[in-house]
C-alpha cells in the first residue's frame, strides 16, 4: 500500500483518538477504591477495572466506545517507568504511560493501532528526491514513540514539542515531524453532556514538520484534550483545519 507524507501526518493525529469495540453503557461516576491497583495520576486517574464510555463521532456516523481498564506490568524505556493499561476506552489498544511531576509522558505503540512501519519507510524514499540513493535499512522508524500529551505545571501560554520521528543525512536530506503543544485554558469548568467538570486542562496539539526543499505539506491538524482533575480526559476533537475528524466525549465513568 503507498502511504504518502501527508497521510503520514494523518495518520499520527487521527490513531491518538482511536475506537476499539462499541456497546451502549450508562454508568455513573465513583471514586478510587483503594483496595485495587490504581495509578495516583490525579488528570489520567485509572484503577483496575476503571470503566470509562464515550461517544464519538466524526460528523457522519455517532458511536459509543466502552473500555474497562486493566493495570499491566510496568515498562522501563530509557531510564523511565511506563505503566501499561490495557482496555482503556479512548485507547484501545492500550498505553503505557507515567505522570512524574505533572509531566504527562505516553508510549504509544504505531503497529498496535495497524500503521505499517515498512510503508512510512517506502513513502519517505519515495517522497524525497535525491541524487544519491539511501538504503532503506539506514532509516530506522521506532515501532513506539514517547510525547507528553499534558504538563500540569505549565501555566496558559505554556508550550513544548515532542519528536515523532527525525531523519538527516546532510546535506542531502532532512526530515522532522513533531507535535507542537499548548495550554489554552487552565482551571476552568466544561459541561460534557450536562455534567459540568472542575479543574479542567485544555491543550492543543499541532503538526510540525521540516522537510526537504519541494514538498509542500499542509500542516493543518490539530487536536484538542480536555482534562479534568480527578476524572481523567473528558474530551478530545481532531480536526484537519476546520473538517471534523473525531471527536470523544466521556459519557459515563466509574473509577
Amino acid at each position: 500500500m503507498k502511504i504518502t507524507l501527508t497521510c503520514i501526518l494523518a495518520i499520527f493525529l487521527a490513531f491518538l483518538i482511536s475506537s476499539c469495540a462499541k456497546e451502549y453503557s450508562y454508568e455513573g461516576g465513583g471514586t478510587l477504591a483503594n483496595a485495587r491497583k490504581c495509578i495516583a495520576c490525579s488528570y489520567l486517574p485509572i484503577c483496575d477495572s476503571s470503566t470509562f464510555v464515550y461517544v464519538d463521532s466524526n460528523g457522519r456516523r455517532i458511536d459509543t466506545t466502552r473500555g474497562t481498564a486493566t493495570i499491566l506490568n510496568d515498562t522501563t524505556v530509557n531510564g523511565i517507568t511506563y505503566t501499561k493499561v490495557a482496555g482503556y476506552a479512548t485507547f484501545g489498544q492500550g498505553l503505557w504511560y507515567n505522570c512524574a511531576n505533572g509531566d504527562y509522558k505516553v508510549l504509544l505503540s504505531l503497529s498496535g493501532f495497524g500503521i505499517n512501519i515498512d510503508s512510512i519507510v517506502h513513502a519517505l524514499l519515495q517522497t524525497v528526491q535525491s541524487p544519491i540513493p539511501i538504503p532503506s535499512n539506514l532509516i530506522q522508524v521506532p515501532d513506539k514513540f514517547r510525547t507528553s500529551i499534558l504538563k500540569t505545571t505549565l501555566p496558559v501560554g505554556g508550550a513544548w514539542r515532542d519528536t515523532i520521528y527525525s531523519l538527516s543525512f546532510p546535506p542531502l536530506i532532512s526530515i522532522f515531524l513533531g507535535l507542537d503543544y499548548k495550554i489554552l485554558e487552565k482551571g476552568v469548568t466544561r459541561t460534557v453532556f450536562n455534567h459540568t467538570y472542575n479543574n479542567v486542562i485544555h491543550v492543543q496539539a499541532k503538526m510540525a514538520a521540516t522537510l526537504p526543499a519541494g514538498i509542500n505539506i499542509p500542516l493543518t491538524y490539530t487536536m484538542d484534550y480536555y482534562f479534568s482533575q480527578d476524572v481523567g480526559l473528558i474530551e478530545a476533537e481532531a480536526k484537519n483545519g476546520t473538517t471534523l475528524m473525531q471527536n470523544s466525549r466521556l459519557f459515563a465513568y466509574h473509577l
